[in-house]
C-alpha cells in the first residue's frame, strides 16, 4: 500500500501553555490528527541525530575539548541510546522509540524506529507538539520533569562515566522534518539539556579518600540559599505535566574508588534550567573524607552570574579550611 508522507514537525514552542503560578489556565495544545490509513506491515524508519557545533556556550558530553578558549564537553553517542518522538507530550501516546543503530563514538548517530503492523506512521500524524527526548527511557513532558538530579555517585578519580544516567534533552523542533532517513540536530534555542559542573580540587590535606562533594550557595549575611532545582524545570510546557520545581541549597556527589590524593577531578550534573548566582555571595565546595573529616572553600562572586543550562562550568578551589569531623561517617565508598 501506498504511504502518505507529511513529513511535518511544527515548531512546538509558540503554542506551549505558559503556566504562570498567579493563573490556573493553561491552552491545551493542538491534539494530533490521524490520516486513516495505517501500517500494514512492519516499517523500519531511519533517522540522522547530530551533536554538532561545539562552542563555549554548547551543549552537554562525556568528552573535554577546548573551544575558543574555552573548556567545553563534546558529545559524542554510545551503544545503547535511545530517543524518544513524541507527539503529544503532555501524555504518553503516539510516542515513537529509536535506538542508535550507526555512529556509536562519533556525534553523528543513525537511529532506527521499528513501527509495528496495525499502528499510525509518525508521518501520518500532524501536531503542533513534536518534541525529542533523550535518554529514551523518557517517554514525554511528566518523564523530562520527574528526572532528578540528586543521588550522583562518581567512581574514580576523573571518571565521566556517571554523567550518562543524569543527562537529559529534550528538542522542540520549529521546521518540517521527515522521519524517513531524515536528519535531525540537536541543538539551538529549542533545546533544553542538563548543565554539569565541574570540580578542579588541589591542595587537600595529604593522606585523605576523599568520599563526597557538596555544593552549597551562601548569601552575604552567611545563610544558604535555594539555588539549584533538583528535578528538570521550564518556564512553559505542555498541558498535561506538571513539574517540579524544588530547589535546594546544596548539590551533593558521592566519591567511590578514590585512593588517597591531594587533588580530585569531579563532575556533577545539574538541572537543565539556568540559574543566576547572586554577586555579593559565595560558593561553597565541602570536602567529606573517609574518616568524616570535612574540609571547605570558599568562592567569592563578585557580579551576578548566570549558570546556562546546556554548558559546562568549572569550580577551582587550592585553599582550605578545616571543618571538623563527622562522628559515625558513612562511607558511601563501602
Amino acid at each position: 500500500m501506498k504511504k502518505l508522507f507529511k513529513k511535518a514537525l511544527i515548531y512546538s514552542s509558540a503554542v506551549m501553555a505558559m503556566i504562570v503560578s498567579s493563573c490556573s489556565m493553561m491552552e491545551t495544545p493542538q491534539l494530533p490528527e490521524y490520516e486513516q490509513e495505517v501500517i500494514e506491515s512492519t516499517q523500519i524508519y531511519r533517522i540522522h541525530v547530530g551533536l554538532h557545533g561545539a562552542g563555549a556556550d554548547t551543549r552537554l558530553s562525556y568528552q573535554e575539548a577546548t573551544v575558543e578558549g574555552k573548556n567545553v564537553m563534546k558529545t559524542l553517542w554510545s551503544e545503547g541510546d535511545a530517543l524518544t518522538a513524541n507527539a503529544s507530550p503532555g501524555s504518553e501516546t503516539d510516542v515513537y522509540t529509536f535506538i542508535i543503530t550507526e555512529g556509536i563514538g562519533t556525534g553523528t548517530g543513525v537511529f532506527e524506529c521499528e513501527v509495528d503492523q496495525g499502528r499510525t506512521l509518525p508521518e501520518n500524524l500532524t501536531s503542533n507538539a513534536w518534541t525529542i527526548y533523550y535518554p529514551g527511557s523518557i517517554q514525554g513532558e511528566q518523564d523530562y520533569f520527574d528526572m532528578t538530579y540528586t543521588g550522583q555517585t562518581q567512581d574514580g578519580n576523573g571518571s565521566t562515566d556517571h554523567l550518562k544516567n543524569y543527562h537529559s534533552l529534550r528538542l522542540s523542533i520549529g521546521e518540517k522534518v521527515s522521519f524517513s532517513d531524515s536528519y535531525i540536530d540537536l541543538s539551538g534555542e529549542n533545546l533544553n539539556e542538563s548543565m554539569c559542573m565541574k570540580f578542579n580540587l588541589s591542595g587537600l590535606p595529604s593522606g585523605i579518600i576523599p568520599t563526597r562533594i557538596e555544593l552549597t550557595n551562601i548569601a552575604s549575611d552567611g545563610s544558604s540559599i535555594d539555588l539549584f532545582y533538583t528535578h528538570n524545570y521550564l518556564t512553559s510546557w505542555w498541558s498535561g505535566a506538571v513539574p517540579d520545581k524544588t530547589k535546594t541549597n546544596t548539590m551533593s556527589l558521592d566519591l567511590k574508588g578514590f585512593e588517597e590524593t591531594s587533588s580530585v577531578t569531579a563532575y556533577m550534573m545539574l538541572s537543565n534550567a539556568s540559574i543566576t548566582v547572586a554577586g555579593g555571595s559565595k560558593l561553597k565546595v565541602t570536602v567529606t573524607a573517609s574518616d568524616g573529616s570535612r574540609y571547605y572553600c570558599e568562592k567569592p562572586i563578585g557580579a551576578d552570574v548566570t549558570l546556562k543550562g546546556g554548558t559546562m562550568n568549572s569550580i577551582t578551589c587550592s585553599s582550605w579550611t578545616e571543618a571538623g569531623t563527622i562522628d559515625g561517617f558513612d562511607d558511601p565508598a563501602n
